[in-house]
């Protein structure tokens, strides 16, 4: 009798120890803690370390709205980006604007394309049924990573008053959910940030919403941001790019 109770007891320990011991969740992103966030230069530097020298793309849409006089402005980006050798990304933009918005809103351009390889930037340009084409200094465009990576909208974190981390699962992926509500500033009030993390800390998604100040009156101004097929963007040459900017060296 004492065998078979000591073989129970020791089955019993052993199932837990094997309830503790099971696979744990993914490890959270660096500067990530199940309670918050607790390093944002950790978390950006995560985030450009895994993107500064791949492929990927961003898609962006950013939606500003007034409501006297009431108008919208949405303006959606696509950017793709190859880091792996030279540096070679692209741009699309266009705007599309609802109601009474002011003229310089209703002046912008239907859609702008930019194709960079090394400092060979070229821009294109359709507005009011005509197209120009010139070559532009890569610098005074946002085919560049660090506007590209959002490090400076990840960087708004630094200002937020209370952050939420959840564990969620999304297109068959881990991630890990932080919610921020952001410090009000001089122009800017009811200010929240979400983000969508791996355990890498490559931040696969971004939301934003805030209001801002203008002369005329407040505009609530909302963004969403995806980073999407990383490692498998492939930056081709539009075929608007005559081949010799292509071929230009770095």
């Amino acid at each position: 009798m004492r065998t078979r109770s000591a073989l129970a007891i020791g089955v019993v320990c052993l199932l837990a120890l094997a309830g503790c011991t099971a696979s744990p969740g993914p490890a959270t992103p660096p500067g990530v803690s199940e309670n918050g966030v607790t390093d944002t230069s950790a978390l950006v530097e995560a985030h450009t370390e895994a993107l500064q020298s791949t492929s990927f793309t961003v898609r962006s849409t950013r939606t500003m709205r007034s409501t006297d006089p009431a108008f919208a402005v949405t303006t959606n980006r696509t950017w793709k980006i190859d880091g792996t050798e030279t540096l070679r990304g692209s741009v699309v933009s266009s705007t599309n604007v609802t109601g009474a918005a002011p003229e310089p809103y209703r002046q912008q351009p239907e859609r702008r394309s930019v194709w960079r390889r090394g400092r060979t930037t070229v821009e294109r340009v359709e507005a009011n049924g005509s197209v120009t084409e010139r070559e532009v200094d890569f610098l005074n465009t946002s085919v560049k990573l660090n506007p590209v990576l959002q490090r400076q909208t990840i960087y708004d974190l630094t200002t937020s008053s209370n952050t939420s981390v959840d564990r969620v699962s999304r297109d068959g992926r881990e991630l890990y959910r932080v919610d921020a509500s952001l410090n009000d500033t001089g122009v800017t009030t009811n200010a929240s940030m979400t983000l969508f993390v791996d355990s890498d800390g490559v931040v696969r998604e971004i939301q934003t919403s805030r209001t801002v100040r203008y002369r005329t009156g407040p505009r609530r101004i909302t963004q969403r941001i995806r980073i999407t097929d990383i490692g498998t963007t492939a930056v081709d040459r539009p075929t608007w790019v005559s081949s010799s900017a292509d071929d230009s060296s770095p």
